[in-house]
C-alpha cells in the first residue's frame, strides 16, 4: 500500500520489491487482485481509492487487506 501511495507504477513496484527478495505472485489470490487493479489504475484518479476499493475486493473475497495480515471472516 505504501507504494500504491507513493504513486509508483507497477514497473516501480515490481523493481522495490524484487530489491527486497519479494514479488506479486500469479499464483497467489491476494496479489493477483492487487495487480489487476494496478494494472486498470487508469480508472481510479486518487490513489487512496485504489487502496480502498483493493481492500474492499480482498476483504469480499475473505483475502488479507493491505496493510494487515489477519483474513476477514
Amino acid at each position: 500500500s505504501l507504494a500504491i501511495s507513493l504513486e509508483l507504477s507497477l514497473h516501480e513496484i515490481e523493481l522495490l520489491l524484487r530489491k527486497h527478495g519479494y514479488c506479486l505472485s500469479k499464483s497467489l489470490p491476494n496479489d493477483m487482485v492487487v495487480l489487476w487493479f494496478l494494472k486498470n489504475t487508469n480508472k481510479y484518479k486518487n490513489n487512496c481509492c485504489l487502496i480502498q476499493n483493493i481492500n474492499n475486493t480482498l476483504y469480499e473475497l475473505n483475502l488479507p487487506q493491505l496493510m494487515t495480515k489477519l483474513i476477514n471472516r
